[in-house]
């Protein structure tokens, strides 16, 4: 009995705490949204200074303590997600804690097997407000104006075993954190795309049939980002000069 009061206290401490930080999260989203209106013009219409995304991304371990991925493989994606950004975007992703630190790292300890296979859109919507969600928000990159104020808030990439029916998957406004799996890591270019299109989803685009970054399917991917889709990166909460 006492088991089952603790599993339901559980379950209702992870919903609470995903929907205040869901909330919050929209809210800061929303206001910067608002503000970033001239960042947004100016963008469309060509002023493009350098600006920067801040992103970390996290190899997991699994039970037998052995990254999911290897860093180079891991390390392959991330310089094509920086040649994208920089190419098409004037936006140069950076790490959370400065820009000579690194990007890629591995997470200290096995993750539990709960977050190891994680869902995509709607399912993944739910496990906000579950233990994944929790998990995921604990272990995410984090810094004083992104956490409280919504400005420059980072990316946090978790590398997991599987992401269900996709290779990669960013909630979107209610999170700050999404995933790839070892399939987004193959050698063709279109699929080694998949973090960079993921972080594009982080910035606010959305899955495209036009052949850019957002396209759905790797095939016909390609780095290119519509002048629109510039605009929205750029005026993007993360997006910062500073």
């Amino acid at each position: 009995m006492w088991g089952f009061i603790k599993k339901v206290g559980r379950a209702i401490r992870d919903g609470i705490g995903g929907t205040v930080s869901t909330l919050w999260n929209g809210l800061k989203w929303a206001i910067h949204r608002i503000f970033g209106i001239f960042e947004m013009i100016g963008s469309f219409f060509g002023f493009m200074p350098t600006k920067k995304l801040k992103v970390k991304v996290v190899i997991l371990l699994d039970a037998q303590k052995q990254p999911i991925a290897s860093r180079a493989d891991v390390d392959k994606a991330v310089s094509l997600a920086k040649e994208v950004f920089k190419d098409q975007a004037h936006v140069r992703i950076i790490s959370p804690t400065g820009p000579d630190e690194l990007i890629v790292g591995i997470h200290p300890e096995p993750a539990p097997e709960f977050v190891m296979n994680p869902l995509c859109d709607g399912g993944g919507f739910g496990q906000v407000f579950t233990r994944v969600g929790r998990w995921f928000r604990r272990h995410s990159a984090r810094t004083h104006a992104g956490s409280y104020l919504g400005y420059g808030s980072p990316a946090t990439i978790f590398v997991v075993n599987d992401v269900q029916n996709k290779n990669g998957c960013f909630i979107g406004v209610a999170t700050d954190y999404g995933y790839i799996d070892g399939d987004a890591l193959g050698r063709s270019e279109g699929v080694l795309l998949t973090l960079a299109h993921e972080l594009g989803h982080a910035c606010d685009l959305f899955r495209h049939k036009d052949r850019t970054l957002m396209e759905s399917g790797p095939g016909t991917r390609s780095r290119r980002l519509t002048r629109r889709q510039r605009a929205i990166v750029r005026s993007s909460p993360r997006v910062t000069f500073r």
